[in-house]
């Protein structure tokens, strides 16, 4: 009999998480880690958003916290306190903060509506309540926002109804009011705006609402009130990033091609003083819709974009792009910040994750490069989700309980706090943490024992268990959809396993499984006991498939 997987909207990074962080039955150690390699960043889990998820941007506060939407989050407890959406402006809006501490939303699309508005809203941190502020001149939708030097705020360009806004525009925050600029250069939605050095700001590329796709580039300075066209990026490009680095360069990146639907993966950076482009190193995937943060070391982090969980880090000194470990999920909705501690939260959804810059990625003595498990141990170490004992070793070959399993998953999918009692009868001397935690999973269905009502907690999860597991939370969690059509693997399995399927779905994802290379072929050890190095390999293999989480 195998465990019974039930349906779960959290992220796979939770059951990859649950499964791999192996904890070990009385007082071995828990979670030591090994001699680091140098450091390329780890990411960490953060605490859930709380709904509505779908939401707009993230704006950093002056007290440390974030504000996401209708939520802040605190860095210094991990934890987000509740409060309302601002009902002033559409989906997707674009928000900035203000000099007194208060921020700035406008735009996006109407509920009612499928264009955009020109509502605006401000939202006070004092009280954590957003109030209306006064409407902008126009509609905008895939407008930029940048705040100036005199604490104004520039909004141009972006969606106006059926066409493009042709003007741009500028908020006075102490009279709460809107003055007109001078005319734009070019008329442009999803293009990006970068405040440069010297206080002008550096508007480039977008889009209209036809097939345009621009690759030009002008410069608004706030002292004349007027647009000048600027040196042409090499490329055209809408949904990019562009950031400016610590010598005052403007780092553009990825984005829509041509086609309007395309991903390019190259890179190019403004000189502002010499007004000039030149490339930059290729991005290591294409990509569009990214974030893109500054990090206190002068590197710039790029995140997701167009639902991925690649990451990509930009050196400006040596102009190339630093390995840098992907996210454990999805990110295609994300906002990204950094925090005064120098780490970056991201949100995307229903999940955060926070990337720590220098955290270090740890090796273990036991695991060479020359061990089959190395990349999938190594993958999923420099994500936090596996680590190793104090002795600063793996255990590749240490088998993984079911009691280890259960309270594993409960941690992945943040059910510590239940006090559930397990109707088993076989405790088998299982300490009250591993046994609460078969208790909360019995509670919610996720596993529900043998035939004869025991559980075997200090028994070994088989092979075929932990693909079973693997497989349903994939599709479960929406990375794979169930293919009714998968022609059967492994067919010496015998379908009491409860298995059969899941096998099926599993090949038909992401390949044969680990040391078993033709599924036709008969899998001899199909009912043995997993270990630590097969787990990781098993669980890596789903992760790094076609629609896996990290894809």
């Amino acid at each position: 009999m195998t465990l019974v997987v039930g349906r779960r909207t959290r992220a796979l990074a939770a059951v990859v998480l649950a499964l791999l962080l192996l904890v070990p039955l009385q007082a071995a150690p828990l979670h030591g880690r090994a001699a680091p390699l140098p450091a390329a960043g780890l990411w960490l889990p953060a605490a859930l958003p709380p709904p509505p998820y779908f939401g707009g941007p993230a704006t950093a506060l002056p007290d440390g916290t974030v504000l996401v939407h209708a939520a802040r989050y605190d860095p210094a407890t991990d934890s987000w306190s509740v409060g309302s959406p601002p009902s002033h402006v559409g989906q997707q809006y674009t928000a900035t903060l203000l000099a007194d501490g208060r921020v700035l939303a406008v735009g996006g699309i109407p509920q009612a509506d499928i264009y955009s508005t020109d509502g605006a809203a401000l939202y006070i941190p004092a009280t954590g309540t957003w109030i209306a502020a006064a409407s902008m001149s126009s509609p905008r939708l895939g407008q930029t926002m940048t705040r100036l030097g005199d604490g104004s705020v520039l909004v141009s360009g972006g969606f106006a109804g059926i066409g493009v806004a042709a003007s741009a525009e500028r908020y006075l925050p102490t009279s709460n009011s809107w003055v007109p600029t001078g005319r734009p250069t070019t008329v442009r939605a999803y293009q990006s705006a970068t405040l440069l050095a010297d206080g002008r700001v550096l508007v480039v590329g977008g889009a209209d609402r036809t097939t345009s796709r621009y690759a030009t580039a002008e410069i608004y300075d706030p002292a004349t009130d007027a647009w000048t066209v600027a040196a042409p990026p090499r490329e055209v490009r809408s949904l990019h990033s562009a950031t400016r680095l610590a010598d005052g360069r403007v780092l553009v990146a990825g984005g829509s091609g041509p086609q309007g639907y395309d991903q390019i993966g190259t890179a190019e950076l403004y000189d502002p003083a010499t007004n000039t482009w030149r490339a930059a190193a290729d991005l290591p995937e294409p990509r569009r819709g990214q974030t893109a943060t500054l990090l206190n070391d002068g590197t710039v982090l790029l995140v997701g974009g167009n639902f991925s969980a690649t990451v990509a880090r930009y050196d400006p000194a040596s102009d190339r792009w630093l390995p840098t470990f992907g996210l454990r999920t999805k990110a295609g909705g994300q906002t990204a910040t950094l925090l005064r501690d120098g780490t970056v939260l991201l949100v995307d959804g229903g999940v955060a994750e926070r990337f720590d810059p220098t955290a270090a990625v740890p090796r273990f003595a036991d695991v060479p490069p020359s061990a089959p498990g190395y990349e999938a141990i190594t993958q999923l170490a420099g994500r936090g989700i596996i680590h190793g004992y104090g002795d600063g070793t793996f255990g590749p070959g240490d088998r993984v309980l079911r009691a280890q399993v259960a309270a594993l998953l409960v941690r992945g999918v943040w059910w510590q706090s239940d006090r559930y009692t397990p109707g088993f009868p076989d405790r088998n001397g299982v300490d009250d943490e591993l046994w609460r935690a078969v208790g909360s999973l019995a509670y919610h269905k996720v596993a529900l024992g043998y035939a004869d009502g025991t559980y075997n907690p200090t028994g070994p999860v088989l092979r075929v268990q932990v693909v079973s597991l693997v497989a349903r939370m994939q599709i479960a969690l929406g990375y794979w959809e169930h293919d009714g059509g998968a022609r059967a693997v492994y067919t010496n399995v015998p379908g009491w396993s409860g298995a059969r399927d899941d096998l099926a779905q599993y090949v038909a994802r992401a390949g044969a499984l680990p040391d078993v290379p033709d599924p036709d072929q008969v899998w001899s050890d199909w009912d043995q006991p997993a270990t630590r190095e097969w787990t990781a390999r098993v669980i890596w293999q789903a992760f790094n498939s076609p629609g896996g989480a990290s894809r």
